[in-house]
């Protein structure tokens, strides 16, 4: 402190206050240990940050890799959950549940489809077929409505495995690693904000060395 308050003081002030050339000799070495261990506030202010700053502001490289998904990646490789639950079914649900559209355009065919365009054999002998053409060549309407799945239905409500693998995450997935666009806005900052502030930083220290050297 009296080292400051020494520096802060007018020159012409200390001279006349000091009354050998050793006490001016002392005021000026203590000016040089104050030139050497100490930087002005406009200085600090100017050239560098404080931790406070640093911490609330800014995340380090490890800690942005680490953790975090850029923008960029989260809109080219992922979906909303929203949009998961509301237009895409788990592979569980569809390996279970549905049958792929080449399943079903080679083995089976629409209750429209069969009504329409075709006749049972036992039509022609008073609206009876045989058990073993039955067997070959169609499927109860019950069977169909149980255990099937129209075409236009399978269109408009399902995707497909492949799609599913190509295009998709699990929620589970998406749950344990990843964070929303909201989230990333609101508390991080890119590498290369990051990455100029480094270097403003590390601009500022080598020229507060060359400084604290002359």
């Amino acid at each position: 402190m009296n080292f400051l308050f020494i520096y802060l003081m007018p020159k012409k002030y200390l001279l006349k206050k000091n009354k050998t050339k050793d006490d001016y000799y002392e005021y000026q070495f203590k000016v040089k240990d104050l030139n050497k261990e100490y930087v002005l506030k406009n200085e600090l202010d100017n050239k560098y940050a404080s931790k406070e700053d640093l911490d609330k502001n800014y995340v380090s490289k490890n800690d942005l890799d680490k953790n975090y998904v850029s923008k960029n990646d989260l809109d080219n490789k992922y979906v909303s959950k929203e949009d998961l639950d509301k237009n895409y079914v788990s592979k569980n649900d569809l390996d279970n549940k549905y049958v792929s559209k080449e399943d079903l355009d080679k083995n089976y065919v629409s209750k429209e489809d069969l009504d329409k365009n075709y006749v049972s054999k036992n039509d022609l002998d008073k609206n009876y077929v045989s058990k073993n053409d039955l067997d070959k060549n169609y499927v109860s309407k019950k069977d169909l409505d149980i255990n099937y799945v129209s075409k236009n239905d399978l269109n408009n409500n399902y995707v497909s495995k492949n799609d599913l693998n190509n295009n998709y995450v699990s929620k589970n997935d998406l749950n344990n690693n990843y964070i929303s666009k909201n989230e990333l806005i609101n508390n991080y900052v890119s590498k290369e904000d990051f990455n100029r502030l480094e270097k403003q930083i590390k601009e500022i220290l080598i020229s507060q060395n060359n400084i604290n050297k002359k």
